[in-house]
């Protein structure tokens, strides 16, 4: 469809998914209807956040729409791609995405978006309501969380997880910009915006609610009231010791520390 025929159809299908409001019945009409708001995050028409201008903009809509999809659900055995109980409002995609790679031993929920050219190493996860962008790789074991934004030509590394945030509904989403590098055994958590071309070294795990210390110009960088936690674009960032207090014995701590800045 064209990009206004997009746009009403959109503004149609949020007016309608908030009727439902946070108390959705099992009714034919409400399945149907979370079958088709799975359909428009799968196919890109919708999304749980995007960036406008340098910022980033949550649909809470999306989320709240997404929270009454797990309400509404029922437990039921799912045979593809594994055998299992899970939500029947929720399930597992059991066909590919065109243009995609994701060989047998990866999994992809219903709902999440995969843009041509991601590849996802067996073993690997992407919840629902995340976005891949293109070319973006998603190595062995990795986890990309519910609602989880990833940019284009992203490499995700080993056993790296990227966590998920559906709640609270206001809250932004894991968000990794384009072209970032996540080394193996990666962590993203609790709403933190990395910026474009940064690299998190192996091992590297940052929490938006606590802090990076970026020693290029030797300040903490936080999370400020509604605005995550944001590492700077080009950033590279490894883990260092901060002491605590000076009392003795000294007691210290493992922090993410921004080392450097790629040109």
């Amino acid at each position: 469809m064209d990009t206004a025929t997009q746009v009403d159809y959109v503004k149609n299908l949020r007016s309608r998914l908030e009727i439902t409001g946070s108390a959705p019945e099992r009714t034919p009409e409400q399945l149907a209807l979370f079958a088709e708001l799975r359909h428009a995050l799968e196919f890109g028409m919708v999304r749980v956040a995007e960036p406008a201008g340098d910022a980033w903009v949550v649909n809470v809509w999306v989320k709240q729409a997404l929270l009454a999809v797990v309400q509404a659900g029922a437990l039921t055995v799912q045979q593809a791609p594994f055998p299992g109980a899970d939500l029947d409002t929720m399930p597992w995609r059991s066909t590919p995405f065109l243009g995609c790679r994701v060989p047998a031993g990866s999994f992809v929920r219903h709902a999440a978006r995969l843009e041509p050219g991601v590849t996802l190493m067996p073993g690997a996860v992407v919840q629902m309501g995340a976005y891949i962008g293109a070319g973006s790789m998603i190595d062995s074991h990795a986890m990309i969380g519910a609602c989880a934004q990833v940019g284009r030509g992203v490499n995700i590394g080993c056993q790296a997880a990227v966590g998920g945030i559906l709640l609270p509904l206001e809250a932004s989403p894991n968000i990794i910009e384009d072209e970032v590098v996540l080394g193996y055994n990666c962590g993203v958590f609790d709403g933190v915006r990395i910026g474009a071309r940064s690299i998190l070294a192996a091992n590297t795990t940052i929490s938006g609610l606590a802090g990076v210390y970026d020693a290029i110009d030797r300040v903490w960088l936080r999370a400020e009231g509604s605005t995550p936690l944001t590492i700077p674009p080009g950033s590279v960032v490894t883990m260092g010791i901060h002491d605590v207090d000076t009392e003795v014995p000294v007691v210290r701590t493992l922090v993410p520390v921004i080392v450097d800045r790629r040109g």
